[in-house]
């Protein structure tokens, strides 16, 4: 909903007309637009919107500026962030190979959770989250990284009110979710670098409940009850737009606020965001059938356009 919604206005925008002329509100944008916003606008709370939107303008050499508009910001309200954290658990990845500073060892190098005898490498599940938005690759990379490092260098950069606290599509506890096993990395058979199994010393559930919703599933079971989402994962909207302001632009934030990553880190990131799944070169993924362009590009797009 929330993509979608901003793929309409960003659509909006080109719809209005030249002789339209945007008075920098985004509700005054939406409200010209009735076909479109009058549901949502008659009663944002319930639909609980909110809208960051950056323009990006630049200038005779290139050189990039922003203009950067709200409606309903509130990092203070709470929805669930879904597939939104695989983004900065792939960069913070990349970053901990490097920081490792370990010979032989790059995002190529095969990877081994506990007591797997297959894995993949860094890289590939970092194509795997960019490309097709991979559960599993998450997971690896979140037990790589390990839960309190990772939040702590999220917020480290400022990246406020972010939780990642645990696993995607597998049900675990709290306390499970504070696990990661042993990780290998290995070159056939040498380990060419081996790290511990961690746990995180912070619990990250949120101090207070956030209850939401009216009833919920557990296991086969509707129990009447809201949602507490306390212990899910957090990930602000104001903390996503600065993240992605952070990757595509990391000359105008903060040197706090920087990835620590190469120009070649840079240049696979982008490349991988920008990708589609079927001309990625990885053999599972070479169906369009299965695999469209539009495959799970919400935004805009919705969920399966076949071609963009």
């Amino acid at each position: 909903m929330r993509l979608l919604l901003a793929g309409i206005l960003l659509m909006t925008l080109a719809a209005c007309g030249k002789d339209y002329v945007w008075d920098g509100s985004l509700e005054n944008l939406m409200r010209a637009q009735p076909e479109h916003f009058a549901t949502v606008l008659e009663d944002p709370a319930r639909y609980r919107v909110q809208v960051l939107y950056t323009q990006i303008d630049r200038d005779a050499d290139n050189r990039p500026s922003s203009r950067t508009f709200s409606f309903r910001a509130n990092p203070g309200e709470y929805f669930y962030p879904a597939s939104t954290v695989k983004l900065p658990a792939g960069v913070l990845a990349l970053e901990k190979l490097a920081a490792l500073e370990v010979a032989g060892l790059d995002r190529d190098t095969v990877m081994l959770a506990g007591d797997a005898e297959e894995g993949k490498s860094v890289g590939r599940y970092v194509r795997e989250i960019l490309l097709v938005s991979d559960n599993q690759a998450f997971n690896r990379l979140y037990e790589f990284i390990g839960q309190q490092p990772l939040n702590e260098r999220m917020r480290g950069m400022g990246f406020d009110g972010t939780r990642i606290m645990h696993r995607l599509e597998i049900a675990q506890s709290v306390e499970e979710n504070r696990n990661a096993p042993r990780i290998r990395f290995v070159n056939g058979e040498q380990v060419v670098y081996e790290q511990a199994p961690s746990y995180s010393e912070t619990d990250f559930t949120f101090e207070e409940s956030i209850l939401l919703g009216k009833a919920e599933i557990i296991g086969d079971e509707l129990v009447e009850r809201p949602k507490d989402f306390a212990v899910k994962n957090a990930y602000p909207l104001q903390a996503q737009h600065d993240v992605i302001r952070a990757l595509m632009f990391p000359d105008d934030v903060p040197a706090a606020q920087r990835f620590a990553l190469s120009d070649d880190d840079y240049a696979f990131l982008y490349r991988n965001m920008s990708g589609y799944p079927s001309d990625s070169g990885i053999e599972e993924y070479a169906d369009p059938e299965q695999f469209p362009e539009g495959y799970v590009k919400f935004f805009i797009y919705g969920d399966d356009a076949p071609v963009i």
